[in-house]
């Protein structure tokens, strides 16, 4: 499609997600004139835990987010089991709330737009060259700046080191049973695992991971795959067993890495999966999605009208120092969950040791910001 109109920015952001939504917020509150592209439109689902660290929940508040008034369940404890039969129960020092991405990306949606950001939905960028960047319409937009915000994958070429290491699925299932409101569980199995914890609304996430060759196992067939390595688990059976299923079918994704890609461009900034997928196991991810926007936002608001180049050097630099343990501790377990034996072992550690094993979960989560 031909375009014919160029729209003038400051900042363009491709990519409404977590990231890119955050970040919009942030800065058109400061004054700056920003315009986000998104290939989908709001509300929707998205395969996630749905976890949320309490360290984000002053900055969600911060950008118009009224947490405090939607009786979230408040997350306090932590329950690991393995293949069905090692088991581990404790406190999680700083916690954490559900609430799913259907309702949160959509209030965000909605406070993006209450401040003035231009959010253009069901638009998919066809390219971007030097703060130009072509879409599906019949408009172009030329800013100062370019956010790359746009996930894991995009629709326009863009130097990056391939996608290497273990290939994962993942699939999300919305149920309705009694899972406590405190508590997030964690059920291993043999290369992968199931989470379950409450969102908004007496509702229950069950998120699963597992290595690729289980689905190839099963002949891609997701129905046989529930049936031969879950319902066989005497752990995961029961949630499968005793829920309302809120889905006709799960949602679902396939070839899921976590190697990072390092982006490379002279004229794009990365924020979010964009700059390289983080394993669930990191903590959650959602929490280093907006810590990732905030610290974008400020490098903007203090070095605004420098190079692209200069801002992601200084982003790049302080978002290795706030995420580097956290996303070697979150690769580590994430390789951990594919050992038939290292789950046990962990779980082994955890009752030997209860103060290691909270030190070692408070490595994965940050403090509030």
């Amino acid at each position: 499609m031909l375009s014919e109109e160029i729209k003038h920015t400051e900042v363009c952001i491709i990519g409404g997600g977590l990231s890119g939504l955050s970040l919009s917020i942030l800065l058109a509150e400061k004054g700056i004139d920003v315009i986000v592209l998104e290939k989908k439109s709001f509300p929707r689902h998205k395969v996630c835990g749905e976890y949320i660290s309490l360290e984000s929940w002053g900055f969600l508040e911060r950008l118009g987010i009224p947490l405090s008034e939607m009786e979230l369940p408040i997350i306090k404890k932590l329950e690991l089991t393995a293949h069905g039969k090692y088991s581990l129960q404790t406190g999680l020092p700083l916690g954490g709330f559900g609430l799913s991405r259907y309702t949160l990306e959509d209030l965000l949606y909605k406070k993006a737009i209450e401040i003035g950001v231009n959010v253009y939905c069901d638009t998919t960028v066809t390219d971007s060259i030097e703060n130009l960047v072509k879409t599906n319409k019949p408009f172009e937009i030329k800013s100062n700046l370019t956010i790359a915000a746009y996930g894991k994958t995009t629709n326009f070429k863009i130097k990056a080191r391939p996608s290497t290491g273990q290939s994962y699925f993942a699939m999300k299932w919305h149920v309705k049973n009694n899972h406590p409101d405190e508590l997030i569980s964690l059920h291993f199995f043999d290369k992968g695992y199931i989470g379950s914890s409450n969102i908004e609304d007496d509702k229950t996430t069950l998120c699963l991971m597992a290595a690729t060759e289980l689905l190839k196992k099963h002949e891609n067939s997701l129905d046989s795959f529930v049936a031969k390595e879950l319902m066989t688990n005497q752990k995961i059976a029961p949630l499968f067993e005793n829920s309302e299923f809120l889905y006709e079918k799960p949602l679902s994704i396939a070839n899921i890495t976590f190697s990072h890609r390092y982006p490379a461009s002279d004229t794009l900034g990365f924020i979010g999966d964009a700059a390289g997928m983080i394993a669930p196991l990191s903590g959650n991810g959602m929490s280093m999605a907006f810590y990732g926007s905030f610290l974008m936002a400020e490098t903007i608001l203090k070095h605004r009208g420098e190079p692209t180049e200069r801002i992601q050097e200084i982003y790049s630099y302080a978002w290795k120092k706030h995420f580097k343990t956290r996303l070697w501790i979150g690769n580590w377990l994430q390789q951990s969950s594919l050992n038939h034996i290292a789950v046990p072992s962990i779980i082994s550690l955890g009752k030997s040791f209860p103060n290691l094993f909270k030190k070692l979960i408070m490595l994965t989560h940050g403090k509030p910001f």
